[in-house]
Order: structure tokens, then C-alpha cells, then sequence
């Protein structure tokens, strides 16, 4: 190729916009015993398999997704992986694990909120969070997953915060904060692309925090789901992916695009 010609093919592909972006993906854990207490609440206790109402047992159906997190997750690389220190999210993610020889930190700040407190989210006037955060159970791990998953140094225990209330909303958006802030030192303008491991609240409060962009109350992530964002060239985040689905849904032709499909929430 004559000089001349290897020169003005560098200077174009100099000039091209840069595509990088890092990418955050979010999974959901499987279907817990703790997510179908409504559906055998019509029903005698004694007759409840012992999973109903176990957080740390999958449902029959959990099992089942839990086998296709590994097939669905083949076709994309992670150059990094955070998870929550729950069973149900360890365990979720486990077999990919081991599968693909990947080690994984566990990030106290992906842990589940509760329910009630998730509405003082985003309100305003809450007063200042509280000092010591992250003052909940000490984070050990069993014989068999030590290796696969990490205890961050800085985090050995889970968060604590009141159930409800506004002191809870704002030790919540402190601990959103601090995930975002960890995501951003680490990743912000890479071309990374991370995957975390947590759950439904928890991870549908941390997607409107990088979004800046509340989503409809009932829209609810489905058990081993992902949403996913991508950096935009400002720093800010834009929401591409969410329960599987591109966002916003495809529309049909002469129809605007919309949001997925609205479910009751689930526990």
C-alpha cells in the first residue's frame, strides 16, 4: 500500500468518533421462596413445600431459571463482575462462575431494600444519612465459594439501615451513591463492560439514579432479567435494555415507541 494512501486511512480512522462506552449490565436473582408467600397464602401452611417464604431456598421454577443464567450470559464478556452478599444472588450467579473460571466481588451496596423504605427514595428534605452505614451482619462465605466470590477489604459487612421512614430513604440514596461512585472510579470513561448481581428494588432504584429518570411504579425487573445502560460522551447513562427487552419496546408500525410491559409488583 503506497504511503501516501496508509497515511490518509490513519488520519480518517483518527478523526472517527470513539465508540467506547462502558456498559453496566444488571441480573436479577432467580425466583426465591420468599416471592411466591402470596401465591400459597390462600393455602393451609402446613401444606407449603419448604421453600415458600425461604429467601436463602429457590422455587422449583427458581431452579430452573438458575440453569439458564449461564446459556444466556455466553454470548457477552464482563470484564468485571459485582454481586450482592445474598444467598439468592450467589447462587444465582454461581454456576456461571465456576463455569467460566471468573471470580466475582461481593458489593454490600447491592444488596435488597426493604420494600416500604424504597418510596423515601428521591423525596425531598431528607435529613443527612447516618455516619456508620454499613454496620449489618459480617459477610462470611461457605467453604465452596470462597475463591469465587471476593469481600471487598472496605466492606466486610452488609448494610443496616431502618425499614422505613425518611432516615431510611436517605441512608438508601447514600448507599446508591457510593455504588455509583465505585462503578464511576473504576469503569467511568472505559470501554468496559460490567455485569452486576443484586435484585428487584434495590436494582431498579440504582437504574433511575444512573438514568436521572424516574420509571412507572408498577414497571417491574423479572427474576434472572437484565437491564442494561451505556455511557453517553457527557458521563451520563442511557437506559438500552431492560427485562431482556431493547427500551424502549419496538414499536409496531404507527405506533409510538413504549414502555415494556407493566407487572404487579412482586415481594
Amino acid at each position: 500500500m503506497p504511503r501516501l494512501l496508509l497515511f490518509v486511512l490513519l488520519a480518517l480512522l483518527q478523526a472517527l468518533p470513539c465508540t467506547a462506552a462502558l456498559r453496566i449490565y444488571y441480573l436479577r436473582h432467580a425466583e426465591g421462596g420468599h416471592n411466591v408467600v402470596k401465591a400459597w397464602a390462600d393455602k393451609p401452611k402446613e401444606s407449603w413445600p419448604s421453600y415458600v417464604g425461604d429467601p436463602n431456598q429457590f422455587t422449583p421454577l427458581g431452579l430452573e431459571q438458575v440453569e439458564k443464567v449461564a446459556p444466556r450470559l455466553s454470548s457477552l464478556h464482563f470484564d468485571f463482575i459485582a454481586v450482592s452478599p445474598y444467598w439468592r444472588t450467589r447462587n444465582t450467579i454461581l454456576p456461571y462462575l465456576l463455569s467460566t473460571r471468573t471470580q466475582a466481588e461481593i458489593w454490600p451496596e447491592l444488596g435488597e431494600f426493604a420494600g416500604l423504605s424504597v418510596t423515601f427514595l428521591g423525596k425531598p428534605d431528607l435529613p443527612p444519612p447516618e455516619k456508620d452505614l454499613y454496620k449489618g451482619r459480617v459477610i462470611e462465605l461457605p467453604q465452596n465459594e470462597q475463591g469465587v466470590f471476593l469481600v471487598r477489604e472496605d466492606r466486610p459487612r452488609e448494610f443496616n439501615v431502618p425499614k422505613d421512614g425518611p432516615q431510611a430513604g436517605a441512608n438508601l440514596e447514600a448507599i446508591l451513591g457510593q455504588a455509583i461512585t465505585q462503578l464511576k472510579a473504576r469503569f467511568a470513561g472505559s470501554d468496559k463492560t460490567v455485569l452486576l448481581v443484586g435484585h428487584g428494588n434495590s436494582g431498579k432504584a440504582l437504574l433511575q439514579r444512573l438514568i436521572n429518570q424516574k420509571l412507572p411504579p408498577k414497571l417491574v425487573m423479572e427474576n434472572v432479567s437484565l437491564w442494561m445502560v451505556e455511557e453517553q460522551a457527557d458521563g451520563s447513562f442511557a437506559l438500552r435494555l431492560f427485562n431482556n427487552a431493547a427500551w424502549p419496546v419496538a414499536p409496531q408500525e404507527g405506533q409510538a415507541p413504549s414502555a415494556p410491559k407493566v407487572q404487579e409488583p412482586a415481594k
